[in-house]
C-alpha cells in the first residue's frame, strides 16, 4: 500500500532569492557592527569604509553598502542590495 505524502518545492528562484536576502542582511549587519567599533575605538564615526578597512574592521571595502555622510550604512548605488 503506497501512502501519498505532500512534499513542499521550493523554486530556484524563490531559494535564491532568500540566499541573497541573508547575504544581505549579513553584510549590513557587518558594516553597522564594524561602525559601531570604530566608534569605541576613536570616539567619531569613520569618514569612509577605508578607514574601517584601515583599522582592520572589515577585510575590504563592501561592494553593496556605503556609508553616508552621517555615517549610516546604505546601499551601494550599483549593489544586489538596493
Amino acid at each position: 500500500m503506497a501512502s501519498a505524502s505532500t512534499v513542499p518545492v521550493v523554486t530556484d528562484a524563490g531559494m535564491f532569492d532568500a540566499t541573497k536576502r541573508a547575504a544581505c542582511e549579513a553584510d549590513r549587519k557587518t558594516m553597522e557592527i564594524a561602525v559601531e567599533a570604530y566608534w569605541a575605538m576613536t570616539g567619531v564615526g569613520p569618514a569612509s569604509e577605508a578607514d574601517l578597512v584601515a583599522e582592520q574592521l572589515l577585510r575590504h571595502e563592501s561592494s553593496s553598502f556605503d556609508l553616508d555622510a552621517a555615517g549610516n550604512v546604505v546601499p551601494a548605488t550599483t549593489a544586489i542590495c538596493a
